[in-house]
């Protein structure tokens, strides 16, 4: 197996497809590709990393210092997160609440209407009309439920059992921060907004406790959410995420200050997470912790801004001597 057939990828915005790409380019394993990445990730972590970062963002992965904003990412991801039980608690989005109780906010959780091990044991009856099902234990495993009556219950439990039977992470080089979930499937409150359109979701980026930047995931309808990067002052950054587009500034929200507290709070003393929030009528609801944005690996244009969003964070000399 030659080393150069594992970097012989081009940048681009094809490269972000599948990590199978660049493993059919190996001679000798076209027939298992996938088993190889699959094994390469859990048995060889920061290996499998390297080859994924180079593959998606077109460069070498520096884990020996770390200065763009992905790459610092990946260090805490394999130095700090990797079976973290706290971290995988915060990650839990059940288990998460019992967190956000703990610092105080328990003001900012939406309501929660079931929890339960498996599909078989879900009861329709005691939901409303209105709710969303999520699986607890990764990332988009979240089904909306507007008119629970007319509901295709078939599929939808279909879809959770799928759900419940992956392992969330493998591919991504993450399942070192998910593997110690509990999974589980929660029922929680539909979050209603003043024009009928899914909320705005409001992401603050928190080092240790400060809120370094933010982005607003807005117009999240058929797989075209659009992403807009503000500084704290709520400056608008002319940035665009890879594969997305913007929706342009928008007006500041009324509970701006508000979030940044609640952000701060609740990242007191965690090296880099991303804390989430919904605004809505005047309150805020909680919407979950990240630990690695985007898996490390979606980059942004011009990419330029990687290193600049890197400089926002510490030096991960400061993050070694965290706890």
């Amino acid at each position: 197996m030659e080393r150069s057939h594992v970097y012989m990828v081009k940048k681009g915005k094809e490269n972000m497809k599948s990590i199978k790409n660049i493993i059919k380019k190996i001679p000798g394993v076209l027939s298992l590709h996938g088993w190889a990445m699959h094994q390469l990730s859990i048995y060889w972590p920061a290996q499998a990393t390297r080859i994924l970062y180079r593959h998606c963002m077109g460069r070498p992965l520096n884990l020996r210092n770390p200065q763009a904003f992905t790459e610092k990412i990946q260090w805490l991801k394999l130095n700090k997160y990797w079976r973290n039980l706290q971290v995988a608690q915060c990650a839990d989005k059940f288990a998460v609440r019992k967190y956000i109780e703990e610092k105080d906010c328990a003001e900012l959780l939406t309501k929660l209407y079931g929890a339960w091990d498996s599909v078989s044991d879900i009861n329709w009856d005691v939901l409303p009309e209105q709710f969303v099902f999520k699986c607890n234990h990764g990332s988009g495993y979240n089904i909306v439920i507007t008119d629970k009556k007319n509901a295709d219950k078939k599929v939808i439990m279909k879809q959770l059992d799928q759900w419940m039977h992956e392992r969330y992470g493998v591919g991504s080089v993450e399942q070192g921060i998910y593997d110690n979930i509990k999974r589980k499937i929660i029922a929680e409150e539909f979050i209603q907004t003043a024009d009928g359109q899914p909320p705005k979701d409001f992401k603050f980026f928190c080092a240790d406790g400060k809120v370094k930047l933010l982005f607003v995931a807005s117009d999240r309808k058929d797989g075209q959410t659009k992403f807009d990067y503000y500084y704290p002052n709520w400056e608008h950054i002319a940035v665009r995420r890879v594969f997305s587009s913007n929706a342009g500034p928008i007006s500041k929200p009324a509970d701006l200050e508000r979030m940044i507290a609640y952000a701060e709070k609740l990242s007191k003393g965690i090296p880099l997470v991303r804390v989430d929030f919904y605004n809505e009528k005047g309150r805020i609801y909680f919407g979950e912790l990240t630990f690695t944005h985007a898996g490390g690996l979606n980059g942004f244009e011009p990419d330029s801004y990687d290193f600049t969003f890197g400089k926002l964070l510490p030096d991960v000399q400061v993050w070694k001597r965290m706890k």
